[in-house]
Parts: structure tokens; sequence; C-alpha cells
């Protein structure tokens, strides 16, 4: 049966109906019988929803699995619709930065994938084949380049102002939806998967979590980071924004969702920056500040309450080993 989660728009709630989502191992991840509510109208910035490039959010709902700590948008996006955005209105609607120098020289990109990869590097081999999806402009692999130096890389990223910075470090493929869809690359390819920020925007996690291991070597690392969206953070007043996102993690949940797709969890985290809101003390606060007035803002990297595991931090990541399963 193919999956349909909350991606057909004449039905009250198609996530509350569909039978099961295939997965590898034959046990489906059905809602059918779930706890699933309704949380409220999808979020955007006020100075942006009148924008027509983001037309296609504006009817959209939160659907909130209790059962399973998951959240998504209610109904999903026509994925042309969803394509046609990413391509002419995202960076643009969202004020994304362009050229990877300006990732270079953000301290919150740098503390990010200097983290990422060292959590890579201490369950991984001393080398072997990378693949970074949904790369931008290659901020991690540049960082992987540098501290993992012997690891041959490949990026797949649509963006085409993007090429010129991935080419630098890695082979590029530029179709996501042939990526998705396992038309390109070859299967059981990969030693290491990341994905960073992106887990999050895709339609169907479950089907998207299959292609990443038909790409994935048995005993290969994935490595997923996503916004920590529990449903707390969800129905948080001052929380402006969902945009673009259409699926909304809690730990638990995230780590379950890999556990019955097939992959041993090794470690997991809510880490990052500190979330809206939740603030350090002030002498703390006012440290970060000095520092960065006398050395710089990358100065900050050094500070390790600033960029650290703990509650209420405002990501989420998790590393895990593709499992071998029994058939």
């Amino acid at each position: 049966m193919r999956a349909r989660v909350c991606s057909n728009s004449t039905r009250r709630n198609a996530i509350l109906t569909e039978e099961s989502i295939p997965a590898t191992n034959g046990l489906p991840l059905a809602w059918s019988n779930d706890t699933v509510e309704p949380l409220r109208p999808y979020r955007m910035p006020a100075q942006i929803s009148g924008d027509a490039g983001v037309g296609m959010f504006a009817p959209l709902r939160l659907l909130w699995n209790g059962t399973r700590g998951l959240g998504c948008a209610d109904p999903m996006p026509d994925p042309a619709t969803l394509e046609s955005f990413y391509r002419d209105a995202y960076r643009r609607v969202m004020n994304k930065r362009r050229d990877i120098d300006n990732y270079i020289t953000s301290p919150n990109y740098q503390a990010q994938t200097r983290s990422q990869a060292a959590w890579i590097k201490a369950a991984a081999p001393a080398t072997g084949e990378w693949l970074d999806v949904g790369a931008g402009y290659g901020m991690l692999l540049h960082t992987v380049r540098r501290e993992m130096p012997d690891w041959r890389l490949t990026a797949v990223e649509p963006d085409n102002e993007a090429e010129a910075s991935l080419c630098a470090l890695a082979i590029l493929e530029r179709d996501f939806a042939g990526f998705w869809e396992r038309r390109v690359l070859s299967p059981s390819a990969f030693d290491v998967i990341s994905l960073s920020h992106v887990f999050e925007h895709l339609i169907d996690p479950v089907s998207s979590l299959m292609a990443l291991r038909h790409y994935l070597k048995t005993g290969g690392l994935l490595m997923i980071e996503v916004p920590n969206d529990t449903r707390e953070e969800l129905m948080r007043e001052a929380r402006t924004s969902d945009l673009p996102h259409l699926w909304f993690f809690s730990h638990s949940g995230l780590v379950a969702l890999l556990s019955r797709a097939g992959f041993d969890v090794l470690r997991s985290a809510e880490i990052g920056i500190r979330r809206p809101g939740s603030m350090d003390p002030i002498r703390i606060r006012a440290r970060r500040i000095l520092t960065r007035q006398l050395y710089g803002p990358l100065a900050i990297l050094d500070d390790r309450t600033w960029y650290a595991e703990g509650p209420d931090r405002c990501d989420l990541r998790i590393l895990a080993r593709k499992r071998e399963l029994s058939h």
C-alpha cells in the first residue's frame, strides 16, 4: 500500500486513516490507533505571510501524535509545488545566507558543524565515503575536509547557486527528487550519510529513511539533526513561525522512528544554543558579550556552555547505525 501521510487534502485527516507506511523490516508505522490531535493553524512571520511564494503553507494546520511524539503539517503540500518553492522562493523568503564564506564566519554554523563532525569521527573508520544530503553551500563538508581529510565526499544539493562551493569540496549530485526515488548514486555505497536540518522539510520521513538505508552500507552511520520541536514548543505563544517545516520531532519520537526504520541509535541529544526565552545567568551572558567585543565573534566557540548538550536546546541530533535486517 502506498503511503499517503497527511498528503490527501480531500480527507479530513489522512494520517489517522492510513493503514500503514511500508518499512523495510515489515513493521509498519501506523497511526490509525494512535492519539492524534489538531494543535493549531500553521504559523508564518507576519512580514512574509502575504508573499505569494509561501501561499501553499497558509491553509495548513499542525497535528500532533502523542503516542509517537511526532507532529506534522496537514494537509501536505503538493510535491511539485513544494519543489517550486525551494527552487524559486526559499532562500529569498527565509533570508538564507549565500556563499560559503558567510557560513565559515558564523559562530553558530562553526559550532554546529564542528560538533557534528566530532560525533561522527568518534564512531567512524579513519576513511570512507561520506554523503551529505541537502548540503547547502557545504559548511559541514568544509568542516569534514578539515577534520577528516582522508574521507571521500559527495553532496546532494539542488541549489544552482551552491554548485561552485560544493564542487570544490565534493562530487555533486543535483537531482534531489531522483535521490529520494533511488534513481541516482549506487546502493550501499556510503559509510556515512548526514542530514543537517533537512529531514523536517521532507513530505514522508519514513520512505525517506528507507531511501537512506538504500544508499548506506550495512553498519554505516546516519546522522540526522532537526529542530527540537516538542508539543510544548509548538504550543509556545511566542513561537512565530513553523515555516517551512512539515514534520516536528520530539527527542523520544525521533529515536523511536529511526529504531523502527532499521537503525540502532548510538547517541542522541538535545543540542545547540538555548531556545528563545531560555537564558543563561546574566553573568555568563555579560562575559560572552565582552568576549565577542574583545576577540571577535568566533571567540565564543571556546565557551563550552554556549553551544552544548542539555535541556532547552534548540536542536535534536541522532547518530545511528544501519542494522542488518533478518529476512
